[in-house]
């Protein structure tokens, strides 16, 4: 289950990463997030991830994502469904373009002895 809580005091958390916590005695314990999680069959692990969100609020963006926003007011709803990544880029070709600009996906592979090997590999689509 994954629960949100907003706020909007964006200078508590200038810092552009993911924080990930874990519960301990109903406080939170920050984890690493290069840490080994293992989770046991059957079993299931609880964290917190502290992340940030920055809106646009360009003209550009406003009006294409106005009519998803309007059927989300109209319906009460919390969540912008916007069909697949095809039907976006269809739709919306120039923000698609902007949005994924540079997109790669980062591996580090590491060993017993703490070495690390970190290849980036660009996104295509």
């Amino acid at each position: 289950m994954i629960n949100y809580h907003y706020s909007d005091s964006i200078s508590k958390w200038r810092n552009l990463g993911i924080e990930l916590y874990k519960t301990n005695n109903q406080k939170l314990k920050r984890v690493s997030n290069n840490q080994r999680k293992t989770i046991p069959p059957k079993g299931s692990l609880e964290y917190v991830y502290y992340t940030r969100h920055f809106l646009d609020s360009s003209k550009l963006i406003q009006q294409q994502f106005k009519p998803y926003i309007n059927r989300m007011l109209l319906e009460n709803k919390d969540t912008l469904h916007i069909g697949t990544l095809n039907q976006f880029k269809k739709h919306h070709k120039e923000l698609f373009e902007e949005l994924t600009k540079n997109d790669s996906i980062s591996i580090r592979i590491s060993d017993d002895k703490k070495s690390v090997n970190r290849k980036i590999f660009p996104v295509e689509y």
